[in-house]
């Protein structure tokens, strides 16, 4: 199911509001009330930062804890301790790190490029959340991830709207993570998003995640990296995009992030 696309369809994009509010709080109310109400749970990241304030989500089931606790186990023995005290130590396990200014991306090349940065150094149980507005960029970032992690500049990547899951092998090795670029736009509930085993997605694969909203609470990861990135004006190439890390290992690819195109 890889590698094809499809004619683009007219829809409504998401705005950049925090993956912790339910779904149905924002299908319940109008968007600017959702978003008053998100600002009590986490600061939206349509204001000056990325910033969310997490809040845990209900217990995930025995198995699937396991299994991520088994993953975290095997993050941590591949990257170094050194690398997360570089994020200054300021974001704990879960929760997110200090108040990161919107980077300024100037092309399709450089958000491809910022892709690139993000996905080095990725491994099985990393997922990111992708959101913003329709022609913003999301799949040249996803482009340059996938090219990044995978080794292959040539390699074709295109939207996930239509096929639901676009995937990407990494390497010749079973132990090799698969990664999963997904749209769960046209989700409409459980029953459909069983149907995509995302308890092994988020949990064995690397996953970039559009429309996260349409998870429920107890799918969402702990550890994650919320991106979102914005139009500010359509006559221009330039994006802004928000990074919101929770969990110490995406708190210190954020800060490296940063201080590589934050300048």
């Amino acid at each position: 199911n890889q590698n094809r696309g499809g004619p683009l369809m007219s829809r409504e994009e998401p705005t950049c509001t925090p993956a912790s509010v339910p779904a149905a709080l924002l299908n319940s109310m109008g968007m600017r009330a959702a978003l008053l109400a998100a600002s009590m749970i986490a600061p939206s990241i349509v204001a000056s930062t990325a910033v969310h304030v997490h809040s845990p989500g209900r217990a995930l089931g025995a198995a699937l804890v396991r299994r991520r606790a088994a993953s975290s186990v095997a993050r941590a023995t591949r990257r170094s301790c050194a690398t997360a005290a570089a994020a200054g130590g300021a974001a704990a396990m879960g929760a997110a790190a200090p108040h990161l200014p919107p980077l300024l991306v100037p092309s399709a090349e450089e958000m491809e490029s910022l892709g690139g940065a993000l996905a080095q150094g990725t491994a099985a149980g990393d997922v990111i959340f992708l959101s913003g507005d329709l022609g913003a960029g999301k799949t040249s970032l996803s482009r340059g991830f996938v090219r990044g992690r995978t080794g292959d500049p040539r390699l074709r990547v295109t939207s996930p709207s239509y096929l639901l899951d676009q995937s990407y092998e990494t390497g010749d090795d079973e132990a090799d993570p698969i990664i999963h670029h997904m749209d769960l736009y046209r989700m409409a509930g459980a029953a459909d998003l069983a149907s995509l085993d995302l308890e092994h997605i988020l949990t064995d694969c690397i996953c970039l995640l559009e429309w996260p909203d349409r998870l429920s609470e107890e799918l969402v990861p702990e550890d994650r990296l919320e991106v979102c990135i914005k139009i500010e004006d359509p006559r221009s190439d330039m994006r802004k995009v928000y990074i919101a890390p929770y969990g110490e290992v995406w708190a210190a690819k954020a800060s490296e992030v940063h201080a590589q195109y934050g300048g």
